[in-house]
Protein backbone atom coordinates (compact mmCIF):
# COMPACT_ATOMS: atom_id res chain seq x y z
CA UNK A 1 0.00 0.00 0.00
CA UNK A 2 2.83 2.54 1.17
CA UNK A 3 4.21 1.56 -2.48
CA UNK A 4 1.45 2.78 -4.38
CA UNK A 5 1.27 5.59 -2.55
CA UNK A 6 4.84 6.83 -3.67
CA UNK A 7 4.60 5.54 -7.00
CA UNK A 8 1.17 7.80 -7.70
CA UNK A 9 2.80 10.98 -7.25
CA UNK A 10 6.10 10.23 -9.45
CA UNK A 11 3.96 9.65 -12.30
CA UNK A 12 2.01 12.71 -11.68
CA UNK A 13 5.16 15.09 -11.40
CA UNK A 14 6.46 13.29 -14.16
CA UNK A 15 3.50 13.85 -16.68
CA UNK A 16 3.56 17.68 -15.67
CA UNK A 17 7.23 17.86 -16.42
CA UNK A 18 6.39 16.54 -20.06
CA UNK A 19 3.37 18.55 -20.34
CA UNK A 20 5.34 21.71 -20.12
CA UNK A 21 7.85 20.60 -21.91
CA UNK A 22 5.67 20.25 -25.00
CA UNK A 23 3.59 23.28 -24.16
CA UNK A 24 7.33 25.20 -24.20
CA UNK A 25 7.79 23.82 -27.52
CA UNK A 26 4.44 24.65 -29.33
CA UNK A 27 5.38 28.16 -28.05
CA UNK A 28 8.99 28.62 -29.83
CA UNK A 29 7.52 27.00 -32.90
CA UNK A 30 4.58 29.62 -32.90
CA UNK A 31 7.08 32.56 -32.05
CA UNK A 32 9.25 31.42 -35.28
CA UNK A 33 6.52 30.71 -37.19
CA UNK A 34 5.38 34.62 -36.48
CA UNK A 35 8.79 35.92 -37.09
CA UNK A 36 8.78 34.05 -40.16
CA UNK A 37 5.97 35.69 -41.58
CA UNK A 38 6.66 38.94 -40.63
CA UNK A 39 10.35 38.92 -42.16
CA UNK A 40 8.13 37.55 -45.37
CA UNK A 41 6.16 40.44 -45.46
CA UNK A 42 9.22 42.96 -45.07
CA UNK A 43 10.90 40.93 -48.23
CA UNK A 44 7.51 41.33 -50.29
CA UNK A 45 8.39 44.97 -50.13
CA UNK A 46 11.39 44.49 -52.91
CA UNK A 47 9.68 42.08 -54.72
CA UNK A 48 9.97 43.02 -58.25
CA UNK A 49 11.41 46.17 -57.47
CA UNK A 50 13.22 46.98 -61.35
CA UNK A 51 9.22 46.13 -62.62
CA UNK A 52 7.35 48.54 -60.07
CA UNK A 53 9.89 51.16 -60.61
CA UNK A 54 10.65 51.41 -64.05
CA UNK A 55 6.55 51.22 -64.47
CA UNK A 56 6.03 53.86 -62.19
CA UNK A 57 8.25 56.11 -63.78
CA UNK A 58 7.02 55.53 -67.31
CA UNK A 59 3.65 56.53 -65.50
CA UNK A 60 4.27 60.03 -64.07
CA UNK A 61 6.08 60.02 -67.89
CA UNK A 62 3.09 59.63 -69.88
CA UNK A 63 1.17 62.03 -67.47
CA UNK A 64 3.59 64.79 -68.23
CA UNK A 65 3.25 64.25 -71.78
CA UNK A 66 -0.43 64.32 -71.92
CA UNK A 67 -0.40 67.27 -69.65
CA UNK A 68 1.80 68.94 -71.87
CA UNK A 69 0.12 68.36 -74.66
CA UNK A 70 -2.61 69.83 -72.95
CA UNK A 71 -1.05 73.10 -72.73
CA UNK A 72 0.14 72.77 -68.62
CA UNK A 73 2.89 75.03 -67.92
CA UNK A 74 3.10 72.59 -64.70
CA UNK A 75 4.80 69.83 -65.83
CA UNK A 76 8.06 69.37 -67.96
CA UNK A 77 10.16 66.90 -69.24
CA UNK A 78 13.85 67.67 -69.33
CA UNK A 79 16.48 65.53 -71.38
CA UNK A 80 19.73 65.12 -69.26
CA UNK A 81 22.15 67.92 -69.11
CA UNK A 82 24.99 66.17 -71.09
CA UNK A 83 22.62 63.86 -73.49
CA UNK A 84 22.81 64.48 -76.84
CA UNK A 85 20.06 61.57 -77.81
CA UNK A 86 16.70 61.96 -78.40
CA UNK A 87 14.44 62.48 -75.16
CA UNK A 88 13.29 58.93 -74.00
CA UNK A 89 12.40 57.49 -70.56
CA UNK A 90 15.94 56.66 -69.75
CA UNK A 91 17.68 59.79 -69.86
CA UNK A 92 15.02 62.43 -69.06
CA UNK A 93 13.76 63.35 -65.89
CA UNK A 94 9.82 64.25 -64.88
CA UNK A 95 8.92 68.00 -63.41
CA UNK A 96 6.31 69.13 -61.78
CA UNK A 97 6.61 72.52 -60.57
CA UNK A 98 5.09 73.31 -57.54
CA UNK A 99 5.75 76.85 -56.84
CA UNK A 100 7.72 78.98 -58.79
CA UNK A 101 10.51 81.30 -57.74
CA UNK A 102 11.76 85.08 -58.21
CA UNK A 103 15.20 84.08 -59.85
CA UNK A 104 15.98 84.83 -63.35
CA UNK A 105 18.84 82.91 -64.33
CA UNK A 106 19.83 78.69 -63.12
CA UNK A 107 22.85 77.23 -61.91
CA UNK A 108 25.64 75.94 -63.67
CA UNK A 109 27.23 72.38 -63.57
CA UNK A 110 30.07 74.35 -61.45
CA UNK A 111 28.46 76.10 -59.21
CA UNK A 112 27.46 75.57 -56.00
CA UNK A 113 23.98 75.96 -54.44
CA UNK A 114 22.20 75.64 -51.19
CA UNK A 115 19.13 73.68 -51.41
CA UNK A 116 16.05 72.39 -49.20
CA UNK A 117 15.45 68.85 -50.67
CA UNK A 118 13.25 65.54 -49.68
CA UNK A 119 14.30 61.99 -51.34
CA UNK A 120 11.95 59.57 -51.41
CA UNK A 121 11.65 55.85 -52.82
CA UNK A 122 8.58 54.36 -54.59
CA UNK A 123 7.08 53.21 -51.17
CA UNK A 124 7.14 56.62 -50.15
CA UNK A 125 10.28 56.14 -48.04
CA UNK A 126 12.58 58.85 -47.12
CA UNK A 127 15.61 57.96 -47.83
CA UNK A 128 17.74 61.47 -47.28
CA UNK A 129 16.58 65.28 -46.24
CA UNK A 130 17.95 68.44 -45.41
CA UNK A 131 17.72 69.61 -41.88
CA UNK A 132 16.99 68.30 -38.83
CA UNK A 133 13.45 66.88 -39.66
CA UNK A 134 11.87 64.54 -42.64
CA UNK A 135 8.46 65.51 -43.20
CA UNK A 136 7.59 68.56 -45.66
CA UNK A 137 6.71 71.18 -43.56
CA UNK A 138 9.65 71.19 -41.83
CA UNK A 139 12.07 70.84 -45.00
CA UNK A 140 10.29 73.81 -46.60
CA UNK A 141 9.48 76.08 -43.94
CA UNK A 142 10.97 79.50 -43.93
CA UNK A 143 11.45 79.20 -39.72
CA UNK A 144 12.71 75.71 -39.74
CA UNK A 145 14.59 75.04 -42.51
CA UNK A 146 18.23 74.14 -42.37
CA UNK A 147 19.08 74.43 -46.43
CA UNK A 148 22.14 71.95 -47.09
CA UNK A 149 25.31 73.26 -49.97
CA UNK A 150 26.59 70.94 -52.56
CA UNK A 151 28.14 71.17 -55.60
CA UNK A 152 25.73 70.76 -58.94
CA UNK A 153 28.42 68.76 -60.19
CA UNK A 154 28.75 66.44 -57.10
CA UNK A 155 25.00 64.98 -57.24
CA UNK A 156 23.25 62.40 -59.83
CA UNK A 157 22.67 63.10 -63.43
CA UNK A 158 19.09 63.71 -62.23
CA UNK A 159 19.27 65.82 -59.70
CA UNK A 160 22.17 67.79 -61.42
CA UNK A 161 19.91 67.92 -64.81
CA UNK A 162 16.98 69.82 -62.54
CA UNK A 163 19.68 72.26 -60.50
CA UNK A 164 20.55 73.39 -63.88
CA UNK A 165 16.61 74.64 -64.46
CA UNK A 166 16.20 76.35 -61.29
CA UNK A 167 15.38 79.69 -60.47
CA UNK A 168 15.79 80.75 -56.78
CA UNK A 169 12.96 80.15 -54.83
CA UNK A 170 11.41 77.26 -57.37
CA UNK A 171 10.11 74.44 -55.38
CA UNK A 172 10.17 70.78 -58.22
CA UNK A 173 9.27 67.59 -57.40
CA UNK A 174 11.77 65.75 -59.64
CA UNK A 175 10.97 62.14 -60.53
CA UNK A 176 14.17 60.42 -62.30
CA UNK A 177 14.78 56.78 -63.89
CA UNK A 178 16.97 54.49 -62.05
CA UNK A 179 19.46 55.37 -64.99
CA UNK A 180 19.84 59.02 -63.83
CA UNK A 181 19.65 57.85 -59.88
CA UNK A 182 21.98 55.34 -58.54
CA UNK A 183 21.54 52.74 -61.32
CA UNK A 184 22.25 49.14 -61.00
CA UNK A 185 24.03 49.27 -57.40
CA UNK A 186 22.89 49.48 -53.99
CA UNK A 187 23.33 52.85 -52.27
CA UNK A 188 22.52 52.83 -48.16
CA UNK A 189 19.11 52.40 -47.82
CA UNK A 190 18.46 53.09 -51.55
CA UNK A 191 18.15 49.27 -53.71
CA UNK A 192 19.76 48.91 -56.82
CA UNK A 193 17.12 49.96 -59.99
CA UNK A 194 15.03 52.38 -57.70
CA UNK A 195 13.52 55.54 -59.71
CA UNK A 196 14.00 58.45 -57.26
CA UNK A 197 11.79 61.06 -56.37
CA UNK A 198 12.83 64.57 -54.74
CA UNK A 199 11.31 67.42 -53.57
CA UNK A 200 13.60 70.32 -54.21
CA UNK A 201 13.52 74.45 -53.46
CA UNK A 202 16.37 75.90 -54.69
CA UNK A 203 17.70 78.52 -52.57
CA UNK A 204 20.76 80.14 -53.06
CA UNK A 205 23.68 79.66 -55.84
CA UNK A 206 27.10 80.83 -56.93
CA UNK A 207 29.23 80.80 -59.98
CA UNK A 208 32.50 78.60 -59.57
CA UNK A 209 35.07 80.51 -57.52
CA UNK A 210 32.65 82.38 -55.99
CA UNK A 211 31.39 81.63 -51.76
CA UNK A 212 27.72 80.79 -51.31
CA UNK A 213 25.92 83.92 -49.73
CA UNK A 214 26.02 83.43 -45.77
CA UNK A 215 22.71 81.37 -44.49
CA UNK A 216 21.43 83.80 -41.57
Amino acid sequence: MTIKENILPRTLFFSCKVSAAICSFVFILAALASCTDSDGIEDHTYDRWQERNDSAFHAVFTEAQKAIGQGSNQWRIIRRYDSTLPTSESNSIVVRIDKEGTGTECPYYTDSVRVNYIGSLLTGKSFDHSGFYSDYESVFSPQLCRPASMLVSGTVPGFSTALQYMHVGDIWRVWMPQQLGYGTENKNKIPAYSMLQFDIQLVQYARRGQPLPVWK
